[in-house]
């Protein structure tokens, strides 16, 4: 993670903005990553049933344990720490 906030701060600070607000939303985005698999056919879509999979993970742990929700915001409060911008 220090190395991505030095290489690429942008896409860090993107990501810090994003994964908290695409938590909630992640039961939605199973969907249309399996629409997206569906359209691109092939080997291809391995990747988009991949990240429906990521989702749908997510998604169950906000409706359980919570503990992969809870890794991806302490993920994002590290970044926060590199970006010396902690909440």
């Amino acid at each position: 993670m220090k190395e991505l906030s030095i290489s690429q701060p942008a896409l860090m600070s993107r990501l810090v903005q994003t994964v908290p607000e695409g938590i909630p939303k992640a039961y939605r985005f199973v969907a249309e990553m399996e629409g997206l698999a569906e359209f691109v056919g092939g080997g291809e879509a391995d990747v988009f049933k991949g990240f429906a999979r990521v989702f749908e993970r997510v998604a169950g742990s906000l409706e359980s344990d919570g503990v992969d929700v809870e890794t991806l915001r302490s993920g994002v409060e590290k970044a926060l720490e590199l970006q010396g911008t902690s909440k």
